[in-house]
């Protein structure tokens, strides 16, 4: 199977997800609906599946937890 960048990719999908975005955006200024905050939403395009991911916060993650220890990422590789 060639790669997107030999293929390309299919228009309508990029649609679809560029108005999930938008509506992502839309429900946080307004405030309706719940939006993605702790959730990972995978869309599968192939199988035309959509699902939702939760994970929560880490108090003790040295990149953003409460008291994070790596403030520069550029020495990690």
């Amino acid at each position: 199977m060639p790669a997107c960048a030999q293929a390309g990719i299919l228009g309508a999908l990029t649609g679809v997800l560029g108005s999930l975005m938008a509506l992502e955006v839309i429900r946080e200024i307004v405030g309706f609906g719940d939006g993605l905050v702790g959730r990972l939403l995978m869309i599968d395009a192939r199988a035309v599946r959509f699902e939702t991911l939760t994970y929560g916060f880490d108090a003790d993650n040295p990149l953003t937890g409460t008291n994070p220890t790596i403030r520069d990422l550029s020495v990690h590789k």
